[in-house]
């Protein structure tokens, strides 16, 4: 289907109940964030994406639901169903009335507002595939210096107090990362009533540290 992102890789089939569900979902919730689509899919039987704060279980929920999103984001602009924007930290859906050819908008696709790149690396699902346990840290670390510029100093120092860290950069390891990171989402993660946008800050500043020791 998606040839130009992705060679000689099986991509995953969609069922149409999934796509039904979420696009019922966005369409009671045409703004939302991840962690409520992930929450409500997972409420529905779906455990492949699991709100888990363990990191390889998140990353690959993650990668999923975005995968399957950019998959529907082409399908569903072919089909006049629903223009569907995609970022970080939101998800935005906004249905469309089929028209008449002669009366259709030439304009409609430029209401796609998409980092061509992120679409890219969410397309390629060999990037979900190749993704093991012990390898993820380094995988997520690409990520970041892909996608994401170096952190300055100002948000390292915001991410140590997100995660209620009380040491250094200098003196910080992978170890102290996990432990505030597991401490603070046992308190914050929406499965324990917590905020999602409160989560999100704390995976970010997870990603961040770890990012920042490595470089």
């Amino acid at each position: 289907m998606h040839n130009n992102y992705v060679k000689n890789i099986a991509l995953p089939f969609i069922p149409l109940k999934l796509k039904q569900a979420i696009l019922n979902f966005l369409i009671k919730h045409p703004v939302c964030g991840e962690f409520e689509l992930l929450r409500f899919l997972n409420s529905e039987g779906y455990s492949e994406f699991s709100t888990s704060f363990d990191p390889l279980t998140l990353f690959r929920s993650h990668f999923l639901l975005f995968h399957i999103l950019f998959r529907l984001q082409d399908e569903w602009l072919t089909d006049e169903i629903a223009i569907l924007n995609i970022n970080s930290t939101k998800i935005s859906l906004k249905p469309l009335l089929k028209q008449p050819k002669r009366l259709k908008s030439p304009g409609v696709a430029s209401a796609i507002v998409q980092d061509a790149k992120l679409k890219a690396y969410y397309l390629d699902y060999s990037e979900f595939i190749n993704t093991q346990e012990e390898d993820v840290i380094k995988l997520l670390s690409q990520f970041w210096l892909k996608y994401a510029q170096i952190p300055a100093d100002s948000d390292l120092q915001t991410a140590l107090s997100t995660l209620k860290i009380n040491k250094n950069i200098q003196n910080l390891c992978l170890a102290d990362i996990k432990k505030a990171y597991k401490e603070a989402s046992l308190i914050h993660h929406p499965d324990k009533g917590g905020e999602a946008s409160q989560f999100l800050k704390i995976t970010d500043a997870y990603q961040l540290l770890k990012l920042a020791i490595q470089v």
